[in-house]
């Protein structure tokens, strides 16, 4: 699994209002069957339609409404509750993220309270406010505790931007990778990875950017996934690799792919441990 794992989503039904959006601009309202409607329309009127809605890019950000949800059929609960229910295949798995996933989703310019009050409507727009608080402390107003990692005060592209770019971040990608073998890594084989190549200038190691590299013949990590898909085992692939670990909630070692003269190295995998553990919780307790 590349860029995540089981994202913190609830119900489909908690997106009605997304559905008779499209439905409406694409002039569906009045169908009796509004969704056979939309299997007739023209493929350009529907289009237009679904782009009404915000992407990914816009100011919701990862709160998107195009993400899975439980449907009770195809996902019979929300993902990260089947995880807790053990309704995972019994399989090796690798999972990995690059650092700074949260980057080129981070939107608009705030203050502290429109911060919290973007938090509060597009991620957890059921929990009580007050509930919300802790959120706020683990990731505070601080560039230097923001993301990209590790640059200081420098890359606050806006007002909290830093902060909106750790939040998202840890909330879609990182903190469910970590939730992800935490749960799993006692019961089967696990890998794990982070990237940090190809930052980006103002981005750092951006979301995608351990994506390019890895389709590039002779990259480390091709060579991994060739081994693991091959034998579910990522290691003895080739004397450019080192031995990569399994993770464990204990030890959290995860495999660093690095630019410069040291390609690889085994490294903890504890960033922000508690500020994700405490967006997973809440996550958990109110999906989006």
């Amino acid at each position: 699994m590349n860029a995540g794992s089981p994202i913190p989503t609830g119900d489909i039904t908690e997106q009605q209002q997304y559905y008779d959006q499209i439905v409406e601009h694409a002039g569906c309202s009045n169908a009796t069957d509004t969704l056979e409607c939309l299997r007739t329309v023209p493929p350009q009127t529907l289009s237009a339609a679904a782009a009404t809605l915000p992407n990914l890019f816009e100011y919701p950000g990862l709160a998107t409404p195009w993400a899975p949800r439980a449907d009770g059929v195809f996902l019979t609960a929300p993902p990260q509750h089947l995880v807790l229910a053990g309704q995972v295949a019994k399989i090796p798995f690798i999972s990995g993220d690059a650092l700074d996933e949260g980057t080129v989703f981070a939107t608009g310019s705030f203050n502290v309270r429109r911060f919290r009050d973007y938090v509060h409507e597009f991620f957890f727009s059921h929990a009580p406010k007050e509930m919300l608080t802790p959120i706020f402390e683990l990731y505070p107003n601080d560039p230097a505790q923001g993301s990209p990692v590790g640059t200081g005060d420098a890359n606050q592209l806006a007002p909290m931007y830093k902060r909106m770019a750790a939040f998202q971040g840890d909330a879609i990608f990182q903190g469910p990778r970590r939730f992800f073998l935490d749960q799993r890594s006692s019961q089967q084989p696990t890998w794990s990875f982070i990237s940090k190549r190809g930052s980006i200038p103002g981005l750092g190691y951006a979301h995608g950017s351990d994506f390019l590299p890895a389709l590039v013949s002779g990259n480390e990590l091709t060579d991994y996934i060739v081994q693991f898909a091959t034998h579910l085992d990522p290691n003895g692939a080739s004397n450019k690799t080192i031995s990569w670990p399994k993770y464990d909630s204990d030890s959290r070692k995860v495999l660093t792919l690095l630019d410069g003269d040291v390609p690889l190295k085994i490294e903890t995998d504890d960033l922000r441990l508690l500020p994700m553990q405490g967006v997973t919780a809440i996550s958990l307790a109110f999906p989006l």
